[in-house]
């Protein structure tokens, strides 16, 4: 979870955010929420996002924890280094 209490963002803007090149900002480029989202969808994740305005905003981001071991290739494993 991460919150911040800015200013919130705008409901008509909260269903843009993951859009790529979307930005409300001048100095923005409108990539960082849609990478963050591509990547937490490719782990089979997801983010929730609340947000009011004058109040700030919450993120909730939900991955999944799996004990097994995600790749079955074995060509596929020896590219694979253990993290320790």
């Amino acid at each position: 979870k991460i919150q911040d209490f800015g200013c919130g963002i705008k409901p008509d803007n909260l269903e843009k955010i993951f859009t790529p090149f979307y930005s409300s900002r001048p100095s923005g480029c409108g990539l960082g929420l849609p990478l963050a989202g591509k990547i937490i969808n490719m782990h089979s994740g997801r983010v929730m996002v609340e947000s009011e305005l004058g109040k700030g905003t919450i993120f909730c981001i939900i991955l999944p924890c799996n004990k097994a071991f995600p790749y079955s290739d074995s060509k596929k494993m020896s590219q694979v280094a253990p993290i320790s």
